[in-house]
């Protein structure tokens, strides 16, 4: 990265995952109030993941987006993860690179 030059990821590691729609449905979680996403420009993927969860049961979601400077490759627009998440989510607070959306599902 040009911005952190010094930065530099040489190894991998392969870790489990389980998207958020089986976790919540493997817990029977019947609503989430509020989401602190911070997942490193992979909000998309995290959307993808919980596609069912978040749009029956998340209130309110916070989390970055790619912005003028896009600090991870192929990190998602804000208006990416708006028209991932759907027509009842809106934008409540535009931070610069973080945003708080709110689903008008819940009153």
């Amino acid at each position: 990265s040009q911005t952190w030059p010094d930065i530099k990821f040489e190894n991998q590691l392969i870790v489990e995952c389980v998207t958020l729609d089986k976790y919540v449905s493997d817990k029977n979680i019947e609503i989430i109030d509020f989401v602190w996403a911070d997942v490193q420009g992979a909000e998309d993927y995290m959307i993808e993941g919980g596609k069912e969860t978040f749009k029956n049961k998340v209130r309110y979601l916070y989390t970055e987006y790619a912005g003028v400077n896009e600090y991870y490759e192929n990190s998602p627009s804000k208006e990416k993860i708006k028209d991932m998440l759907g027509d009842d989510w809106v934008i409540i607070q535009d931070f610069g690179s973080d945003i708080l959306l709110k689903n008008n599902k819940f009153q």
